[in-house]
């Protein structure tokens, strides 16, 4: 059985920070930038829930972003995938993959980068950014994977401690990155939105 969770970054704007520069906000109105994920679940064995921190929610948000941590990679947001209420799992396994919503594609000219792209239709769109997701709070960390937007894998979720009182937790992190290749001097501020897709199937 399968379920789908989409997932979205949205609604942002970078301020333009570049090598040398004082760190200071945009102009005033800077809106910030969120991740946001919606749910929309057909019927399974398990309920999976998107939690920022202990809060179930549907936006994982983080804040302002600057031109220099989006190319120093440092933006880093946290956030899990909560997996409850299970019965009937065979092999108590869960398998999450990560793909571009319908419609919409991966970073880079040919579209299948690992970052995934930013999708924003507004004239004030951020250039040359993306946004990768890790199979764990820190990107790059031991055991982290990438869920490579170029080149689709699924992660394996064992599923034998979850309970009728004890849920398990699939922690994962999003952090804004360079679109692969990028100068520094090609990022622009502005607004982000890159809508995605969790598929879960259980075993």
């Amino acid at each position: 059985m399968k379920k789908r969770l989409l997932l979205g970054v949205i609604a942002s704007a970078m301020a333009t920070i570049g090598a040398g520069l004082p760190t200071q906000a945009l102009a005033d109105g800077t809106a910030k930038l969120d991740l946001t994920v919606n749910a929309n679940i057909t019927a399974g064995t398990c309920s999976a829930s998107v939690l920022d921190g202990a809060t179930k929610t549907n936006t994982i948000a983080f804040g302002n972003v600057y031109i220099s941590e989006v190319f120093g990679k440092t933006k880093v947001k946290p956030f899990k995938l909560q997996f409850s209420d299970c019965a009937g799992l065979q092999d108590k396994k869960a398998t999450v993959s990560l793909a571009p919503a319908a419609g919409k594609g991966c970073a880079g000219g040919s579209s299948n980068n690992p970052e995934f792209a930013n999708s924003s239709t507004s004239s004030s769109k951020a250039a040359k950014v993306g946004v990768e997701v890790w199979s764990t709070e820190t990107p790059e960390g031991t055991d982290s994977v990438q869920f490579n937007c170029g080149a689709p894998a699924s992660q394996t979720v064992d599923l034998s401690g979850v309970t009728s009182t004890t849920p398990v937790d699939f922690p994962l992190s999003a952090r804004m990155v360079p679109v692969s290749g990028s100068a520094i001097t090609q990022l622009t501020a502005g607004d982000f939105y890159s809508p995605t897709t969790f598929t879960i199937t259980y075993q």
